[in-house]
């Protein structure tokens, strides 16, 4: 007995799937640069702020300079970490 081939995905079926996952990527990418953008404001608020710690020789306020510095640095690991994944769906598309 001979096998029978599947038929073959038409080529309009693929060009379809292709253009939604292209879709869905650009989303991803869409939101990805929103948190980004939403990260480097909260970022730019943290880096205000611990100028203005930072000038200030208070005890307390020598401290909160030190986490708000935690903190910048976590954020800047983030927004780095984004735009690492931000960059993967680019090049998919």
């Amino acid at each position: 007995p001979l096998a029978i081939p599947a038929p073959a995905e038409s080529d309009d079926n693929r060009c379809a799937a292709l253009e939604r996952e292209k879709e869905e990527l650009e989303c991803e990418i869409e939101d990805k640069q929103c948190e980004i953008d939403r990260l480097r404001e909260i970022l730019d608020a943290l880096d205000s702020r611990a100028k203005r710690v930072h000038r200030t020789t208070d005890a307390t306020m020598t401290e909160e300079n030190a986490i708000l510095k935690g903190e910048n640095r976590q954020l800047k690991r983030l927004v780095a970490e984004l735009e690492a994944e931000l960059q993967v769906y680019m090049v998919a598309i």
